[in-house]
């Protein structure tokens, strides 16, 4: 039944998004009534829903032909912002450039993106979970719609064009809004040009494959005092992300007793006939954890979104021109990307949270593994929950132990009584972050 239904709801958005995208307002209007005159027309006594038909048929099909000779060479140049903002509009320029040799007037543009209707896979998934506050499965029909929302990132009006000149290039000013964090996929551009009466629309098509990266929302955070201080760095700032024991080389220097072996310098040894050694700096500064917690339950994806758009937040707030930030949070593996001097940009770590998505196959204990193997480099950690409870617990309880210092944060959808986490412990409800956050 599963698959007969994804099939069902595929066809549907089929026809949907082509009559949506064919038909103009008035040409929808004309086919509601062709329609209801059809249904009424079934009582053969009734001779004006007969006449009325036929009228709108013959309409049809009188601008469906007309529109048929319709043909437009042209080329397309569009040049996109590095990146945009989820929730906010923005704008962009195209150029187009008419190859043919006629002056074309009267035409709109129109831009596609990617298809956002959901793989068979990615349809099922939900299915297997349960609406716990209603006991039953979630209604299939709005659970498609709530994929194809998921996916179906950008929102471009439809833009009309001014006269174009044979072999003349056009600028056109283009508005249009990003829903949530990701890519907005350009596939194609397309020129239309309406029938006579104004119910179609036929088009001319170019391929023009584009994505653009879309950074989470950020909120304004009041100015935070970070708990910690400066740890004891091994290898100094440079390669402070490194594993094991590499450092950062400074220079040579004479051997001295008790240096080790390896840090000699053979070829200088060779050179001058007496051991000579590399030697490394180990510097101090803070350095701390930005934690997000990408074990999210089913139809918490509002919960989840709002946590790596503070994460995202303090990614941007948090100075790293003298301290170093590490985004750990468990995807495909458990990840860690450090900003800061030698490191990444404060815009890398927005780039990586763009595309962060929940973590459906690991336990939580994962993320608690990587964050305690970093344990004696850190100055403190921001701990961004999507819930609480036990698991979530224990790991806050074992970095306490260890007298880390720790800003724990858990989102929630509603503002239902939780148990005090203690000093450093704040919750921040759902479509209250601004509020919650300016009270911090």
């Amino acid at each position: 039944m599963q698959r007969i239904a994804f099939i069902f709801l595929h066809a549907l958005s089929s026809i949907q998004f082509w009559l949506s995208r064919r038909l103009t307002n008035v040409g929808k209007f004309v086919l509601a009534v062709l329609v209801i005159s059809a249904a009424v027309g079934i009582d053969t006594d009734l001779t004006l829903a007969h006449q009325i038909f036929t009228l709108l048929v013959a309409l049809f099909i009188f601008s469906f032909i007309s529109n048929i000779s319709f043909n437009l060479n042209f080329e397309v140049n569009r040049v996109l912002p590095p990146f945009v903002t989820a929730g906010e509009t923005f704008q962009y320029q195209i150029y187009i450039t008419n190859l043919g040799n006629n002056t074309k007037e009267g035409l709109l543009l129109i831009e596609t993106l990617a298809d956002p209707r959901p793989t068979y896979n990615e349809y099922l998934l939900p299915a297997r979970t349960k609406d716990k506050s209603k006991g039953s499965n979630v209604n299939a029909y709005r659970r498609w719609e709530a994929l194809i929302s998921e996916k179906m990132n950008g929102d471009i009006k439809e833009q009309q064009l001014p006269k174009l000149l044979n072999k003349h290039v056009v600028e056109v000013s283009i508005e249009a809004s990003a829903k949530h964090r990701g890519h907005i996929d350009f596939t194609e551009t397309i020129i239309a040009r309406l029938d006579p009466f104004g119910l179609f629309k036929t088009f001319a098509k170019t391929s023009t494959r584009q994505t653009l990266l879309v950074l989470p929302k950020r909120y304004s955070l009041p100015a935070l005092q970070l708990p910690g201080k400066r740890i004891y760095q091994h290898g100094g700032v440079t390669l402070a992300a490194s594993k094991g024991d590499t450092e950062e080389f400074i220079g040579l220097r004479d051997y001295r007793e008790g240096d080790p072996l390896q840090h000699i310098h053979w070829k200088s040894f060779a050179r001058i006939g007496k051991p000579v050694v590399k030697e490394y700096q180990d510097e101090f500064f803070e350095r701390y954890a930005l934690v997000v917690d990408t074990f999210t339950k089913a139809g918490a994806n509002n919960i989840f979104e709002e946590a790596v758009s503070l994460a995202a937040s303090f990614a941007c707030t948090i100075e790293t021109q003298e301290n170093l930030l590490d985004l750990m949070f468990v995807g495909a593996e458990a990840y860690t990307f450090t900003a800061g001097v030698g490191q990444l940009h404060t815009d890398s770590l927005l780039e990586i949270l763009s595309c962060v998505r929940a973590c459906e196959d690991k336990p939580f204990e994962e993320l608690t593994e990587s964050v305690m193997e970093r344990r004696n480099c850190l100055s403190g950690c921001i701990l961004i929950f999507t819930t609480w409870n036990k698991a979530r617990q224990q790991m806050v309880d074992e970095l306490t132990a260890l007298e880390l210092p720790l800003e724990i944060f858990v989102i929630k959808e509603n503002e239902e009584a939780t148990k005090d986490g203690g000093t450093g412990y704040h919750t921040l409800i759902v479509n209250k972050m601004p509020e919650g956050l300016a009270n911090l």
